[in-house]
């Protein structure tokens, strides 16, 4: 997390990159997992909760 603060201050839109890449990538494995296995849809939503957090605080 100290290497993406770092690259914050100097690119704010790094943080917003990285955000909005982990947000989809989230929905793609909920979309992808709804019918089947429980866990893949639990990282489906640590996935989005991690990039909504870096996409606010580090962007």
């Amino acid at each position: 997390m100290a290497i993406l603060k770092a690259l914050s201050g100097a690119c704010p839109i790094l943080g917003k990159i990285l955000g909005g890449i982990l947000i989809a990538a989230g929905v793609i494995v909920i979309l992808v997992s709804v019918p089947r296995w429980f866990w893949t849809g639990f990282l489906g939503v640590i996935l989005i909760a991690g990039g909504f957090l870096i996409w606010r605080f580090f962007g």
